[in-house]
């Protein structure tokens, strides 16, 4: 089919508007800057699509044109393809193969040897049963194009969660940034530093959120039901103790607790929530038993010694 004027046509009345491509271009190729911030060139007719690659601009969609066809044999085989594109990324579905999402950043799971003489100890302190535990994380979010945290990003960041990783940045709920590998608060900040929470850092699967007028800062809680179990972020197991070093003004009175599962890379601003497969099985169920054990319980105290000198090693 070589009716160029109709394959002009064509795409004109598809993508609207098109402009003139910058005199380094051929004239015969379209441009458009709109794709969510991707721009993408489409060749109507005699383009080179290998002089748009070269200059960065068009996403490589597997056509094997070069320099020479036959006028016609490949402008609107081209231009479909691209088209199809434009139209996916303005409704924000997949339209080609893309960067899954922000990878986690990777530590060690600290199995603490107080934690296991708290085990061997457990029947010598109080034993209660859970009403409800829940989750809380730190989304991590792709950066904009000036390298910070994107508008869109900015609600669930600040307002929501109260935190979120972008980049090298931890953005806090002011939403100011901090470079993460200058402070030992890497993936979050707790409710306040003091002596029973001497680093304010939350620990990925040992920090939980608690009502302070019951379970005071630094109190540890050993869920035996989750020994064993994999942390999110370390994709590890853990050791069952748990230390409260954060509040949440929904988590009040007894038995109801908040565990901090480090990052969510997987994060549905629509609910919420964290979709990372591993956070579905990181869960302590109604009526699960735990022991409290006193902040100032010899044994709290070298858990909380053995925990700061783990996050002041960048949790190695």
């Amino acid at each position: 089919m070589a009716s160029s004027a109709l394959e002009r046509a064509d795409y004109r009345w598809f993508i609207s508007p098109v402009e003139v491509a910058s005199p380094s271009f051929k004239p015969d190729i379209g441009e458009v800057a709109d794709a969510g911030g991707v721009r993408v060139v489409a060749v109507a007719e005699y383009g080179d699509i290998d002089q748009a690659r070269r200059r960065r601009v068009l996403p490589d969609f597997g056509s094997a044109a070069h320099a020479g066809p036959a006028p016609g044999s490949f402008s609107m085989r081209t231009f479909r393809t691209i088209a199809s594109f434009l139209s996916l990324v303005s409704l924000g579905l997949p339209a080609m193969a893309q960067d899954g999402p922000p990878a986690k950043h990777s530590i060690s799971q600290f199995l603490a040897p107080a934690c296991q003489q708290i085990a061997d100890q457990a029947g010598n302190f109080p034993v209660q049963r859970i009403r409800l535990a829940t989750q809380y994380y730190t989304p991590l979010f792709p950066p904009g194009p000036d390298g910070k945290l994107r508008p869109e990003d900015r609600r669930s960041c600040v307002n929501i969660e109260g935190a979120c990783v972008v980049g090298d940045f931890l953005y806090d709920s002011n939403g100011t940034a901090t470079e993460r590998s200058t402070v030992p608060f890497k993936f979050g900040k707790g409710s306040g530093k003091g002596p029973f929470n001497t680093t304010n850092a939350l620990d990925p699967c040992r920090t939980l959120a608690a009502d302070g007028r019951v379970y005071p800062m630094g109190t540890v809680i050993f869920i035996p039901e989750m020994r064993d179990k994999i942390c999110p972020q370390s994709g590890k197991p853990v050791d069952g103790c748990f230390i409260v070093g954060d509040v949440g003004s929904a988590i009040t009175g007894g038995q109801r607790f908040d565990i901090f599962t480090g990052e969510c890379s997987q994060y549905d601003k629509r609910t919420s929530t964290c979709r990372d497969p591993a956070n579905a099985a990181f869960v302590a169920p109604k009526t699960t038993p735990f022991t409290v054990i006193r902040r100032d319980d010899p044994l709290a105290v070298q858990l909380r010694q053995e925990t700061d000198a783990f996050i002041n090693r960048g949790w190695q």
